[in-house]
């Protein structure tokens, strides 16, 4: 059975890994996710080559159901971030079994 994996146990595993200073690690993983924010706010598409690729997609107003009265309720329209798998890590994952 999977377990949840922290950022924390990410930046630990780096840590010792590699040996360099846990203050650092911590620092660049965090600026390294606050940049793909920032460039998915631009709406912009990050490609990380052999990982996968960030985006923002376009969700198109909709009409659903409350689901408490049952009454029609318009979703407006909005963006999304999304994520898509590399074929290597899908390759990985599927390889696990």
């Amino acid at each position: 059975m999977a377990r949840n994996i922290t950022k924390k146990d990410l930046i630990d595993g780096i840590v010792s890994r590699t040996g360099i200073d846990v203050k650092h690690v911590r620092r660049v993983s965090i600026e390294f996710l606050n940049a793909i924010c920032l460039h998915l706010a631009r709406y912009e598409r990050i490609e990380i080559r052999e990982f996968g690729v960030f985006s923002v997609m376009r969700r198109k107003r909709r009409m659903a159901r409350n689901p408490r009265t049952g009454e029609p309720a318009e979703v407006p329209e909005r963006y999304a971030p999304v994520f898509k798998f590399s074929p290597s890590v899908l390759k990985k994952v599927a390889d696990i079994n």
